[in-house]
């Protein structure tokens, strides 16, 4: 699972260099494809959502749109 975790983080460093699709749909594709093969929780997925920082950070996102 070690390497599937790699290769998906690689592919999505990789579209983000080449601009292949929006950052976000790119992170939440991973993201997904890595409950789906079961390397994460659902639970692990969503846990960052509960922290302080990161809706700051979405929320700064908004506002210098």
């Amino acid at each position: 699972m070690r390497r599937f975790s790699l290769g998906i983080t690689l592919l999505i460093f990789i579209a983000l260099i080449c601009e292949l699709a929006p950052p976000d749909l790119l992170f939440v594709s991973g993201t997904g494809l890595l409950v789906a093969v079961q390397v994460i929780t659902p639970a692990e997925a969503f846990a960052g959502f509960a922290n302080p920082e990161v809706l700051t950070g979405a929320a700064m996102f908004v506002i210098a749109a």
